[in-house]
């Protein structure tokens, strides 16, 4: 009987364990059941309609703060690509307008404007009273409309007066080496060059520099570019209203530099033109430091 009790608790104690581990992984599933219990509540408050509605609240509130602050590229017909700085050239390449209101702005918005500031004072020239607007481009300031000061060897298109109100008159080079006002000159090739960078990509800078409202460009720039045509060097005038040229004060081995832009085109061109051809002047003022 003695030998038998040992065994018999063995077996008690056995029996303990086995009844014992049961109820212990039972509870382990419980206290499991209880986190599942606590993350689906969690789950079911997140998609109750006021916690929805509040999420869909804050998305749009982001979304609002996202189209203010953020660059569009407008292709027009109501479509309009998220852009950053440096696909505003990109943008501008695919005929579209950067901007920042998607489908309502018609104004390229100020810090990509290559520094293009409207002058605070309007260009008097002292000579005859005639005032000009004035636009600095970089760090230079130039005249947003083309000149029209009377000197020898300067025209209005087929001397027509009215035409030198609107496009200015057209000069031979050596007149327009010095027709600008005092403190003003003729840009050179380099900074005409420049112009053209600033407001490139190159295929499309003619269109960012030409007039919106007298021709047929998006004047991005506040150059106001305007097609004043040309006078050739046996007196007949070709292209107001369609092309113009302007010249440059630098001198090219058959003549000097001048620029060309067009009604079918959208870049800005150039040629080594004779200097008794007449073309338009626009005056620059350096505003370097």
């Amino acid at each position: 009987m003695i030998k038998l009790i040992p065994s018999l608790f063995f077996m008690i104690l056995s029996i303990g364990l086995i009844f014992d581990t049961p109820a212990q992984r039972s509870r382990e599933e419980i206290q499991a059941d209880i986190e599942r219990l606590e993350r689906e509540k969690q789950e079911q408050q997140k998609r109750s309609p006021d916690t929805m509605a509040q999420q869909s609240q804050t998305i749009k509130n982001q979304a609002a703060e996202n189209r203010s602050s953020k660059l569009y590229c407008d292709l027009g017909d109501g479509v309009c690509t998220p852009i950053t700085l440096a696909d505003v050239n990109d943008c501008r390449q695919a005929g579209g307008r950067p901007t920042n209101v998607c489908g309502g702005s018609t104004t390229t918005p100020s810090h990509i404007q290559a520094q293009a500031v409207p002058s605070k004072n309007i260009l008097t020239d002292s000579r005859d009273g005639q005032t000009y607007r004035t636009v600095r481009i970089g760090d230079i300031t130039w005249m947003a409309q083309n000149l029209n000061h009377s000197t020898a060897n300067s025209w209005c298109h087929y001397d027509n007066v009215s035409s030198c109100a609107t496009y200015g008159r057209l000069y031979n080079w050596n007149a327009a080496t010095v027709a600008c006002p005092a403190e003003w000159r003729l840009p050179s090739r380099a900074e005409w060059n420049d112009l053209i960078r600033l407001a490139g990509p190159t295929s499309i800078a003619g269109r960012n520099l030409k007039s919106r409202t007298q021709w047929n460009g998006t004047d991005d720039f506040g150059f106001s570019a305007l097609p004043g045509g040309s006078r050739g060097i046996y007196g007949a005038f070709h292209g107001e209203s369609v092309t113009g040229g302007w010249w440059s004060a630098t001198e090219s081995n058959n003549g000097a530099w001048g620029r060309l832009m067009g009604s079918r085109t959208t870049d800005v061109g150039e040629d080594s033109v004779n200097k008794s051809f007449g073309f338009s002047v626009r005056c620059i003022k350096d505003e370097r430091p």
